[in-house]
């Protein structure tokens, strides 16, 4: 293999080998990394990080997500796990500065205690600082053949490169009118002040992105001008495209950082990554094949360990590249020839170093094996501030010429993906030689040559659809939303592309007066589908009825009605041809369904030709001893699954192969080299191999000193509880802390395993000691500390009753409420001193609570006394009103609606009806619950916004429709169930009161002067479809039932056998206390008072008969008389089975979830025995077969009893995550199909380990052709 080879090789692994070494709670930091983290606190005060929590990136699917999205949700989990930190962290010295939306970090500024409990939380992974970086300060365009590319056509026309720099002059005649979107994040702290226009940290209107102000912020003007820069003489590489713009920079004050220039420029990680997050933000909103970064800081020489020091650019440039997004990013300008600069070094950026004119690499240049590209960067002329030009050489330069040259092959019209076109830029690299290693400088018209010649993709298949629905329809095709009618007698029609595989059409049909039909053509490469008993019906709304993995399964078949031209449609519906064989459909009964839901299934399947089976991992990453180690092999091409294995050599001990992934984990315990040879092979069994060497290390050795890292410790107060923990670090772990000299206050302890100091005070003064800290090789460091303790502070607050009034009552209806005093001296006791509490309440004279159930109405005055223990004392005066007790009434609402053009009214998730005639408001009367009820209304328009206007009248009160209802845009799946979290939907905007025009007092069943707003959503123009909700919230009167113990009997049990069993009551006044009041229960259970539950383990046979006694909160009760019979314990033994089976070509086996093994020889049965479960037990069988169908016979003995295989097992012919685990849902599946019984040709008595005249049955899928993967499950039930 030549040099030139190496590097193309190369590229896939920098890009797909997903390297990265775990990192265990305790292991945070390194002793090294903590002591330089320590140093930073003592000499500021404080010190910025970024914290890596332990959950996944965001796993969007940004083709998922509709065109002009916006901003995306923030994934919940990862929203729950940010919040988890924050709490845990309120009550510290720590600032929050910056949540991420899209990856699991946060960033925080934070002191040598919160460092301490950081390092303490299992949601941790990492923690690094938040890093200062400076820009990479320093004709091309025949030289990379950009030139001939333009001459093509190729100019990056209809992309956008994002530029994340020092800000753009938008102004300049170079790059005027490329500047699409702007964002700036720049941040103030102590040594830093933010550049953004407004002055703010964040800043993402119009104008953020523009230049800042201070030396050096030219950078990213020069840099946009190089990779889209228009000009008379020379343009840059992608003349044709757009910019977006984002200012990551701040102006640093620190001679430190910026030496001679202070001050200078400086990006923290986290803005930068901020920047990122933004680009991955506007994915839908803008075709943006590349994001371009030059600058960077100190760097690394393997990506291992840039990944291991850089979670959060890993994260984030994961997220991009896996959307198709090259981050490409500047190697840096230090002279390194081993080394990388920081992001340039993370896995899946694309690094670039500089060449110059001459093809020789600049000397500045940063460079590493894993370096991506070469471009030019020496002398480089573009755009500076005022429209001035300059010449500027770095690998700044280099990188925006790789960004623009995968802008110009992104806009070829083969519509290449981002993997297709490193690959082109990579293979038509020219090859620059330093040493031993050979670069790729890029060459964008012979990867353009190469694009056009070599990339033939696959013609992409439509779909023509034509389609009316009667009245009216909305369409989705793969969830997306094509458009809607109310025009029956005008067909809809629509070209789609269409995927491999299954495509779903779902359409819902809307009628006003009758059932909802439909009728439609699909025109899809040649062939020609129409509407008939095939579509699956359902006239029941479920969420994500539309999306193309709904399980329709139990949706019933559509009904014929007749072929298009029957009555009475005739032939009325334009768009149709003259005796089409169309068939009209609606739902099995055709009467009175208004709203009729279909779906339709077309398969199509492209002729792409298989690549070759390919390793495209060219090399894997050394490791070092006792530490984690993770590197995955990627391989392509072929036919899936895949099968990896080591056929010669072996990997390093500690380290193994997973055989499906391709990913060699582990701990390795010896250091030294391993060579071996990978075997990588494919569901067809064709395969390849490569060699490879894995280095082992030693392992790293730091010595760092011991230290006590606590400056002081806090003072206290007298009876008031203290904490504070010393913080050591360096020497050798682990650790004892001791008081070698003077005491601590009385009443504190020293932890000398941990360094806590805790206790309560008891008295005041100062103490003063001397601490030693010792590790484990017994060197130790002392350090000396003073605790003050204060005295306990008294405030003097005379006594006070601070209730001003208490509450009213009614008869029979429980009644609580409580007394409040403060001031005195504790305890308090409460009584009443004259007068009487109504009959049936009682006071604590200890809480202050009066309780009970009034007996009587009519007024009682009386006055509360409260007395301290210091016998002071105040008395207030206090009425309670007890009325007769009330008959309970339902309530209902009366609800009047209009919706423009139409509506679709729930109420507490119920659906209450539609209209499409907004002159007539539709009315209906709704039976309403205690608490929230929840009104949900979906408008519809066609030709404009969709607006609503609505009265409700509830228990004599009226409530208008205005600006208190929520209002979205965007379909959410529940979004008219009462429990829907709608707290980011936007509050509606009001248009004006009912009369105002267009609608004036034409909508029959309002009041003339009625205050009803009309309303819809804030942009007020062309939203068709808007959700409304509202909630009105209600009391009722309904008297309380009795209490009741609901539960007949109890379970028996066993005896050492774990018992369980929750007796349960209704009615009353919650909450609830349960006892056994005469006998009891069986020796070694117990009633749990609160739940009723009764737990433990039996120790003793026989029956116990025992009374239960349920009380309520109001002391009303009832008894029931149980028994449990606890029977003698039973000796149990394991149940096996043994498991004999052959699958056609061969088969994977697995049983509760449990790989069992694996054959690829189906005339050799495999055996297996397996110990069972009590209850279900599941066999999941993986067929895989090369030149047609997969079969499978088996046989299964339990207990004496055998099992064949038979139509009764569940089969599949589609992959489903989790298809092995004994809870997966197979009820989709179908039921195997019998091929005949063992020994029927073709395989006869061939399989060795069945007997013959076995009646199992060879099994497969229902259509017997073509299925190379089967998935087999069979459920045994083992009691």
């Amino acid at each position: 293999m030549d040099l030139l080879t190496s590097f193309r090789l190369f590229l896939k692994v920098s890009i797909l080998c997903c390297i990265s070494v775990s990192v265990s709670a305790a292991d945070k930091l390194s002793l090294a990394d903590r002591h330089n983290l320590v140093s930073r606190i003592h000499d500021n005060g404080s010190v910025r990080v970024i914290i890596e929590l332990r959950g996944n990136k965001q796993t969007n699917d940004i083709e998922s997500f509709p065109v002009k999205s916006g901003k995306r949700n923030l994934n919940p989990s990862l929203q729950n796990l940010q919040d988890r930190i924050k709490t845990k962290l309120s009550s510290t010295n720590a600032q929050l500065k910056l949540e991420f939306n899209y990856i699991p970090f946060l960033v925080y500024v934070i002191d040598e205690n919160t460092l301490t409990l950081l390092e303490s939380l299992d949601e941790l992974v990492s923690i690094q600082v938040d890093n200062l970086r400076k820009p990479f300060l320093s004709e091309s365009i025949p030289l990379i053949g950009a030139d001939n590319a333009w001459s093509q056509g190729y100019s990056g026309a209809g992309t956008t490169i994002a530029i994340i720099d020092s800000g753009i002059d938008k102004t300049h005649d170079f790059i005027a009118n490329k500047v699409v979107s702007e964002a700036c994040y720049s941040t103030t702290t102590s040594i830093t002040t933010s550049l953004c226009p407004s002055g703010n940290d964040v800043d993402e209107l119009v104008g953020s992105g523009i230049n800042c102000n201070i030396d050096g912020c030219y950078h990213g003007t020069h840099v946009a001008g190089i990779a889209t820069g228009v000009g008379v003489n020379f343009s840059g590489i992608a003349k044709d495209a757009d910019i977006i713009s984002i200012q990551v920079f701040s102006t640093v004050y620190s001679e430190e950082f910026c030496g001679n220039t202070n001050p200078c420029l400086g990006a923290f990680d986290s803005n930068v990554i901020q920047g990122l997050e933004r680009v991955y933000e506007l994915i839908n909103d803008y075709n943006i094949p590349a994001v371009n970064l030059s600058l960077g800081g100190p760097g690394f020489s393997t990506q291992v360990e840039c990944d291991a020091n850089n979670g959060g650019y890993l994260s984030a440039i994961t997220n991009l590249t896996d959307a198709g997004v090259a981050v490409v990013i500047s190697s840096g300008n230090d002279s390194k020839g081993n080394q990388i600069s920081v992001p340039a070094c993370v896995t899946g950026a694309i690094s670039v170093g500089a060449s110059n004119n001459n093809d020789e690499i600049a000397s500045f240049s940063n460079l590493a094996p894993f370096l991506s590209y070469l471009a030019p960067g020496v002398a480089i002329n573009s755009s500076v501030l005022n429209d001035n030009y300059a010449q500027l050489s770095g690998t700044s330069m280099a990188a925006p010429h790789v960004a623009g040259a995968i802008a110009v092959l992104a806009a070829h019209e083969n519509l290449p993906s981002l993997n297709e076109i490193l690959s082109v830029l990579t293979n038509s690299a020219k090859g620059i030689t330093k040493g031993a290693t050979t670069y790729p400088r890029i060459q964008l018209d012979d990867a353009l040559d190469l694009l056009s010649d070599n990339n033939n993709p696959t013609d992409t298949i439509t779909m023509d659809l034509i389609i009316s629905g009667d009245n009216g329809e909305e369409v989705y095709v793969n969830g997306s939303y094509l458009g809607n009618s109310n025009s029956w007698n005008t067909a809809s029609s629509y070209t789609v592309e269409l995927n491999d595989g299954d495509n779903v059409i779902a359409v819902k049909g809307i009628d006003v007066d009758g059932v909802a039909a439909l009728i439609a053509e699909l025109q899809v490469d040649g062939e020609t589908f129409y509407s008939d008993s095939s579509w699956k019906v359902s006239t029941v709304y479920q969420p994500g009825w539309e999306a193309p993995d709904f399980d329709d399964s139990s949706w019933t078949n559509a009904t014929k009605y007749g072929s298009y031209g029957v009555s009475p449609w005739r032939s009325r519906v334009s768009g149709f041809t003259s005796g089409s064989p169309a068939k009209w459909i609606w739902s099995a009964d055709n009467d009175g369904d208004n709203t009729v839901y279909f779906r339709y299934t077309v398969s199509v399947e492209s002729n792409s030709p298989l690549d070759p089976v390919s390793i495209d991992t060219l090399a894997l990453a050394d490791g070092e001893v006792n530490q984690p180690y993770t590197a995955t092999l990627i391989g392509s091409g072929g036919i899936e699954s895949y099968l990896w294995s080591v056929t010669t050599g072996t990997l390093p001990d500690g380290l193994a192969l997973n055989s499906d992934t391709g990913a060699i984990t582990g701990t390795p315990t010896t250091e030294g080299d391993s060579n071996f040879t990978i075997t990588f092979e494919d569901s067809a069994i064709d395969s390849i191999t490569a060699d490879f060497n894995i280095n082992i290390a030693p392992q790293e050795v730091i010595d760092v000193p011991l230290s006590i890292d606590t400056p002081s410790l806090a003072d206290g107060e007298v009876n008031q509880p203290y904490t504070a923990t010393l913080i050591g670090s360096g020497g050798s772990e682990s650790y004892l802390w001791s008081v070698t000299t003077g005491t601590l206050p009385d009443g504190l302890a020293l932890n000398i395993d941990t360094g806590a100091i805790t206790g309560t005070p008891t008295t005041e003064g100062d103490s003063n000691f001397t601490i030693t800290l010792e590790d484990s090789a017994s060197d130790s460091i002392t350090a000396d500390f003073n605790i003050n303790i204060a005295p306990q502070e008294v405030i003097d607050v005379p006594l006070s009753i601070d209730t001003p009034s208490l509450a009213d009552g009614e008869v029979n209806q429980l009644y609580s409420a409580t007394l409040v005093g403060s001031g005195g001296t504790e305890s308090y006791l409460w009584s009443v001193t004259t007068g009487t509490l109504p009959d049936g309440l009682a006071l604590n004279s200890d809480t202050g609570a009066i309780t009970g159930t009034p007996t009587t109405e009519g007024d009682s005055n009386f006055t509360i006394t409260f007395e301290d223990s210091a016998s002071d004392s105040i008395t207030a005066d206090f009425t309670i009103n007890i009325a007769a007790e009330r008959d309970a009434k339902p309530i209902t609402m009366d609800l009047i609606i209009s919706g423009d053009n139409g509506e679709e009214v729930y109420v507490n998730g119920s659906y209450l009806g539609n209209s499409n005639s907004w002159n007539t408001a539709s009315s209906y009367t709704v039976e309403l619950n205690d608490g929230d009820n929840v009104i949900a209304v979906k408008g519809i328009d066609v030709d404009g916004v969709a607006a609503l206007i609505a009265e409700l009248q509830v228990d004599g009160e009226t409530f208008y429709s205005d600006s208190s209802w929520k209002v979205s845009t965007v379909y959410q799946p529940g979004w008219e169930a009462p429990d829907f979290d709608d707290s980011s939907w936007t509050n509606a905007t009001k248009y004006g009161s009912y009369g105002v025009s267009p609608w004036r007092s034409r909508v029959s069943g309002f009041t003339s002067g009625s205050p009803a707003k009309w309303i819809w959503s804030a942009d007020n123009d062309g939203d068709n479809t808007v959700y409304f909700r509202y909630t009105v919230s209600v009391e009722s009167n309904s008297p309380l039932d009795p209490v009741s113990i609901d539960t007949l009997a109890l379970a028996d049990g066993e005896v050492n056998q774990l018992y369980s069993a929750t007796l349960v009551g209704s009615g009353g006044t919650d909450s609830y206390l349960w006892s056994v009041t005469t006998g009891t229960l069986p020796d070694g259970l117990a009633l749990n008072s609160d739940t009723g539950a009764i737990t433990g383990t039996p120790t003793t046979e026989g029956d116990s008969n025992f009374t239960i006694t349920l009380e309520d909160s109001a002391i009303d009760s009832i008894t029931a008389d149980f028994t449990i019979n606890i029977a003698a314990e039973r000796d149990a033994k394991p149940i096996t089975m043994d498991l004999i089976i052959s699958g056609d070509n061969g088969e994977e086996v697995y049983v509760n979830g449990s790989y069992l093994g694996n054959s690829n020889s189906w005339n050799t049965a495999s055996s297996y025995t397996v110990e069972l479960n009590d209850g279900d037990n599941v066999i999941a069988v993986k067929g895989i077969d090369v030149d047609g169908v997969a079969a499978l016979i088996a046989e299964l003995q339990v207990d004496g009893e055998t099992f064949y295989s038979d139509s009764s097992w569940k089969v599949s012919t589609v992959y489903q995550p989790g298809w092995e685990a004994p809870d997966f849902d197979d009820s989709s599946w179908t039921n195997a199909t019998e091929y005949g019984s063992y020994g029927v040709s073709p395989w006869r008595s061939g399989v060795s380990g069945l007997t013959n005249g076995s009646p199992a049955k060879w099994i497969w899928s229902a259509d017997n052709d073509g299925d190379n993967t089967v998935y087999f499950r069979y459920t045994l039930i083992d009691e």
